[in-house]
């Protein structure tokens, strides 16, 4: 059972193990693509405004979809704040990282998270908030890594490794964000009454579309992308999943080293950890 294989990845592993782990890892994620299915969420012990939650993402090979390969567990205690691992199928931690809590007085994340891999330091991921000026290698636009729609703070998410660093947001070009796009102008430059039926309509036809994002270094180069086929967002922010996809996602690696590939993977589920909050206003109580 997936419950079993989790609990048996918090045991204390001697070094040849972590080792096998590891290669073994590396084998998953130096195929071209790799298929996420849909996460699942289980929800604990409830404090003030949360519920303890945990997302379990299955990540398996185009060719055994049916057979994960690897599982990804992010335990969310407290709003903004996360503990997440990458585990074998034989039950073998591979990789971990920590968000902490945001400072008190900021609405969402504000520090990075140091990233371990193999038991050892292996650098570290984060959000990219807002600029004017545009960011790392992406134009200033309204792309969102995945479930950041509702978190107008953060643009992009990052993670850096010992040689490399990989950025992961939306493709600015999709037909899904120029929908998107052309609905916000229609808010901003119409009235409520004639603008709303032009949003609904444009935002019902984004939902149509797939959700597209792309992998990029810090200097810009496109490295590889993600698509979820049916990712619906308009009116459908949950209290039970936020944004999390309800069908299965592909990674197309292109051109990534094994470290980028590294950096990839921890890039979508530190993003999935975001999209499994609540919309924001609307408590926590899931």
């Amino acid at each position: 059972a997936l419950s079993t294989i989790l609990e048996i990845s918090e045991k204390a592993m001697s070094d040849p193990d972590i080792d096998a782990a590891v290669r073994f890892c590396d084998d998953v994620l130096s195929a071209p693509t790799l298929m996420l299915l849909p996460p699942t969420v289980e929800f604990g012990k409830s404090t003030w405004f949360w519920k303890h939650r945990t997302v379990t993402y299955p990540v398996a090979r185009i060719e055994t979809a049916s057979s994960p390969a690897l599982f990804v567990k992010i335990e969310i205690p407290k709003k903004g704040a996360w503990d997440a691992s990458v585990v074998t199928a034989s039950g073998a931690c591979v990789a971990r990282w920590s968000q902490k809590a945001p400072a008190y007085g900021h609405s969402f994340i504000d520090t990075n998270a140091p990233l371990e891999w193999g038991g050892t330091h292996f650098g570290e991921v984060g959000c990219e908030p807002l600029h004017p000026c545009g960011i790392l290698g992406y134009k200033q636009r309204y792309m969102k890594p995945l479930g950041m729609e509702f978190n107008p703070g953060v643009n992009a998410i990052f993670a850096k490794g010992p040689y490399g660093d990989v950025m992961f947001a939306e493709d600015e070009y999709n037909k899904r964000n120029d929908l998107r796009v052309r609905a916000s102008k229609i808010c901003c430059y119409t009235c409520f009454w004639v603008g709303l039926p032009c949003w609904l309509s444009d935002c019902a036809q984004a939902d149509g579309e797939p959700y597209e994002a792309l992998f990029k270094t810090s200097g810009g180069t496109e490295i590889g992308s993600y698509k979820v086929e049916k990712f619906q967002t308009c009116c459908r922010h949950s209290h039970e999943r936020g944004l999390l996809p309800d069908t299965e996602a592909v990674v197309h690696f292109g051109s990534m080293t094994a470290e980028q590939r590294r950096l990839a993977l921890v890039t979508i589920m530190h993003g999935a950890a975001i999209a499994a909050h609540p919309p924001q206003g609307g408590g926590g109580g899931g």
